[in-house]
C-alpha cells in the first residue's frame, strides 16, 4: 500500500487522513476533529481527558499535510508550549483540516498513556522531543583510571568538581550546554543559541578546553602533583531533543544516531593516538577557520563503511 495522499479521494466537503502507520484511510469532514473522525472508523486513539487538551495521550505527528492543519486552540497551544511540541505534532482532539494530511498516531498501551497524563499534570519544563541539527561534543580525560587510583576519593571529588567547573565556562563562552557527565567524560551540545555558528562554536570551544587544561594542570600538578590531558571528538547531525524522566529526576537529553558517532569519534582518539578529531560532516562546515593537521580514514563500531576523520592542530 502506498502512502501517498491521493487528492481524488476528496469529495466535496470529505478529504483523507492516511494513516501511515495503521495502513489506514479514512474521511473527515471539515467540522470534525481527527480524534473524531478516528473514534467514529473505528481506530483506537486514546483521549485520556476527553478531549479537553488537558494531556497528550491522542497526539498524532503530521507528515504531510500540515498546511492543511487548523491553528492550534488556545489550550492546544498552552499543552504545544508546555511539552516543546514543534508545528508537526497536533493533540487530535483540537485539530480540524480543510485538506488531506498523511499522520503517524504513536502506539500506545496503558504505561504509555500514563506517561502521557503525567508529563503534562507536572509542573515545569518537560519537552516531549523535538528533531534539532546540532554539534555534539565528546570531551573525556586521558589517563583517568589510573590518576583515580593515585587519589583520594575526596580529592577526586574536589578536583573533577572544579575541572567542569572550568570547561564549562569555556562551553558556555561559545553557546553550549552540557547535558550529561560521564565520570571522566562530559557530553556538550552547540546549536541552541547560534545554529549558524554551531559547528565553529563546538570546534572552538574544543581548542578553548584544550588550552585551559594548561592552565588547570598548574593547579592540578600542585595539589595532587599530577597533569590532564583531555580527548575531544566533533560530530553535526540530527538529534532528538527532549527531557527524560519525571519530577525530582528529570534532564534533558539528546539522542540519536548522531550522538552515538560522536562518542565514537571520540573513543577513535585513542586508537589512533590523536587528541581532537572532527568528523566529515563537521569538517565540512569548519575546514577554512581551523588548521588540520591529518585526514583519517577509520571504520567505526555500529557504522558501515569507512569513515573520515580530521584531526585538529591543537595549537
Amino acid at each position: 500500500m502506498t502512502d501517498k495522499i491521493s487528492t481524488k479521494e476528496s469529495m466535496g466537503t470529505q478529504y483523507v487522513i492516511n494513516y501511515l502507520n495503521e495502513e489506514r484511510r479514512i474521511t473527515v469532514s471539515p467540522e470534525e476533529t481527527i480524534l473524531e473522525a478516528s473514534l467514529k472508523a473505528d481506530i483506537r486513539h486514546p483521549h485520556v481527558c476527553g478531549s479537553n487538551a488537558r494531556c497528550s495521550s491522542c497526539r498524532v505527528v503530521v507528515e504531510r499535510g500540515i498546511e492543511n492543519c487548523s491553528e492550534r486552540s488556545e489550550e492546544a497551544g498552552r499543552v504545544a508550549t508546555k511539552l516543546g511540541f514543534g508545528p508537526e505534532l497536533r493533540l487530535a482532539c483540537q485539530t480540524t483540516v480543510k485538506g488531506d494530511i498523511a499522520i503517524r498516531k504513536p502506539k500506545m498501551d496503558a504505561t504509555d498513556i500514563e506517561i502521557a497524563s503525567l508529563t503534562i499534570a507536572e509542573s515545569g519544563e518537560n519537552k516531549i522531543g523535538e528533531e534539532k541539527q546540532l554539534t555534539i561534543a565528546f570531551v573525556d580525560i586521558e589517563g583517568y583510571t589510573a590518576f583515580t587510583e593515585s587519589v583520594q576519593a575526596y580529592d577526586l571529588v574536589h578536583v573533577l568538581n572544579r575541572y567542569y567547573y572550568v570547561m564549562g565556562k569555556v562551553i558556555r563562552k561559545y553557546n553550549g550546554q552540557i547535558i550529561d557527565y560521564y565520570g571522566d567524560g562530559l557530553l556538550a551540545v552547540f546549536g541552541f543559541k547560534d545554529p549558524e555558528q554551531m559547528a565553529h562554536d563546538g570546534v572552538a570551544a574544543g581548542k578553548a578546553m584544550m588550552k585551559e587544561v594548561e592552565s588547570f594542570n598548574d593547579y592540578l600538578h600542585g595539589f595532587l602533583k599530577h597533569k590532564f590531558k583531555i580527548r575531544v571528538g566533533i560530530h553535526t547531525g540530527k538529534v532528538i531533543v527532549g527531557n527524560i524522566g519525571f519530577k525530582g529526576m528529570r534532564k534533558l537529553a539528546v539522542i540519536g544516531d548522531a550522538v552515538n558517532f560522536a562518542s565514537r569519534i571520540d573513543h577513535a582518539n585513542k586508537e589512533l593516538n590523536t587528541r581532537f578529531l572532527v568528523s566529515a560532516a563537521t569538517y565540512e562546515k569548519v575546514g577554512g577557520d581551523f588548521s588540520f593537521v591529518k585526514e583519517h580514514e577509520v571504520e567505526v563500531k555500529g557504522k558501515k563503511g569507512v569513515h573520515k576523520l580530521y584531526e585538529l592542530k591543537e595549537m
